[in-house]
């Protein structure tokens, strides 16, 4: 089962479907080996030496201040080729209502034919947007992460529901033939 929470954001409704535990795991690991550099900046240089290990990073003593300020140094230091995909991974499992010519449509993030256009309906003009959701998909991610470090989730109007859902990357009639050749 995968929980989807919902959250209004700057005025724009948005839902996010966790991550499958793997791809949270793996996720998790490109996350933290890229904050500890921020973290240890953030916290003034830890003695000249970071964490080797992500171990290491749990180890840290930190608030949810200096946490922020790491996230905000994170994906303000990474170079493009690297911030991009970041982003795109980040934002599977997220969709939002928005406008368009008038008419308000549900957009998700997780084609990447589409990718590009969604984005840019989305988030045009209003590019610090992008960090507050991805805090949303952190804190859905990885809520024992936020727990750990004090940090309190954002408030607003907020719903979390549970879903049995598919998993990611299988469109919703392979996840019906794969059902179907289970017996299930």
């Amino acid at each position: 089962m995968f929980e989807t929470q919902s959250r209004t954001i700057d005025g724009t409704p948005f839902k996010v479907t966790q991550f499958a535990a793997l791809e949270a795991l793996r996720l998790q690991a490109v996350l933290l080996m890229k904050i500890a550099p921020a973290l240890g900046r953030a916290l003034g240089a830890l003695d000249g030496s970071l964490p080797k290990s992500i171990a290491g990073i749990f180890a840290l003593k930190i608030n949810g201040a200096e946490f922020s300020a790491a996230v905000d140094s994170l994906f303000q230091n990474l170079p493009e080729d690297e911030l991009i995909p970041l982003v795109r991974r980040l934002l599977q499992g997220v969709g939002c209502e928005t406008s368009v010519e008038g008419k308000t449509i549900w957009l998700t993030f997780d084609d990447p034919g589409s990718f590009d256009t969604s984005f840019n309906l989305v988030f045009g003009g209003r590019t610090f947007l992008v960090y507050q959701v991805i805090k949303f998909v952190l804190e859905v991610n990885y809520p024992d992460l936020f727990k750990m470090l004090g940090v309190k989730a954002a408030t607003g109007s907020q719903k979390k529901t549970t879903v049995i859902s598919r998993p990611r990357g299988k469109s919703e009639s392979q996840s019906k033939n794969d059902s179907a050749q289970s017996g299930s």
